[in-house]
């Protein structure tokens, strides 16, 4: 992971290759950078009354970009597609939402091969185990009640586009942002388009 770059460098070059002529949305914790362009949700509020609250001000602009960087894994399952329509209702058509999320599915498998070491009498690495694991279930005593996102390639594909709001253009793996560990696999980053 020579030359990863952190959450907020990898924020500020996703903001740089928009250009500056684009108003950006920057939703989630971690990023307070003021940029005359980007618009910075308030973290302590639920992203839906932000946005109630956000269209209703006087500053209120339809956004060319939205940046999604480790939000969509934390929001309820059962709730995405309204979440996901509010974005919509603050987009300009054709506009971007540019997401990060946990390739779960690859925490999985390096899950499991730290568990099969067991099975074949080898030790774990006790830290790279908790580690996957906190990734996984992150939203702590939470996690079961919420049923936050599960998400993999095809699962966000399919939460973006279940309303027929957006259209995924791509979905790769990030190799160049590092946001928890390097024992943690490669983030996937979903470009999609707003329909």
């Amino acid at each position: 992971m020579m030359g990863a770059l952190n959450y907020v460098e990898y924020t500020e070059k996703t903001i740089d290759s928009y250009g500056s002529d684009k108003k950006i949305l920057v939703v989630g914790p971690g990023y307070n950078i003021k940029r005359n362009n980007v618009v910075i949700n308030e973290n302590n509020v639920d992203l839906v009354e932000w946005i109630e609250k956000y269209r209703n001000s006087e500053n209120f602009a339809l956004f060319d970009v939205v940046l999604l960087f480790r939000v969509l894994e934390h929001l309820e399952v059962r709730k995405i597609d309204w979440y996901i329509f509010n974005l919509y209702t603050i987009m300009k058509k054709k506009a971007i939402m540019h997401c990060i999320v946990p390739n779960m599915w690859h925490v999985c498998e390096e899950l499991h091969k730290e568990f099969k070491k067991l099975a074949n009498k080898e030790a774990i690495d006790d830290f790279k185990t908790r580690r996957l694991t906190y990734e996984l279930f992150s939203e702590g005593k939470d996690t079961f009640w919420r049923h936050s996102l599960w998400t993999d390639e095809y699962s966000v594909q399919y939460y973006l586009e279940q309303e027929k709001l957006f259209h995924v253009l791509s979905v790769t793996l990030c190799k160049e942002l590092i946001i928890n560990s390097s024992i943690v696999p490669y983030e996937l980053e979903i470009i999609c388009e707003r329909l």
